[in-house]
């Protein structure tokens, strides 16, 4: 089962690196829910922040840096990277190349992601880039 977790997380991240908000919203189930700093997002919120972010870093990447896996839980370590070229978090646009690295502890049930814990520096590089 870990196995096809980790499938499922990497079909994810290159819905994400594709910025295809179709295929980023597919795997995730009905109850899906995002638990990070700023609150939970559920399957529509999702959407809506991966749309803020597309657009505010339009060339934006995901990077996978270590995956493990074990029972219904994938724990992925991920460098973000882009160049910021629209509002983001009430932060106009800079022009500059800004990464930040995040972990995400994500549960798997049923060959649907339905939970994901995570921390990310999400500020750091656009208040210090």
């Amino acid at each position: 089962m870990s196995e096809q977790n980790k499938a499922l997380v990497r079909q994810e991240i290159k819905a994400c690196n594709d910025h295809d908000l179709d295929a980023i919203i597919r795997p995730l189930a009905a109850d899906f829910i995002q638990h990070n700093a700023r609150g939970d997002l559920d399957r529509q919120a999702i959407l809506r922040h991966a749309d803020t972010l597309l657009r505010a870093f339009p060339d934006l990447r995901w990077t996978i840096e270590d995956m493990v896996a074990e029972g219904d839980k994938v724990a992925v370590r991920l460098t973000l990277g882009g160049t910021h070229q629209g509002d983001f978090l009430g932060v106009a646009a800079t022009g500059k190349q800004v990464s930040w690295r995040g972990i995400v502890i994500i549960r798997c049930a049923g060959g649907e992601i339905v939970e994901e814990d995570v921390v990310a520096d999400n500020l750091l590089p656009l208040l210090t880039g």
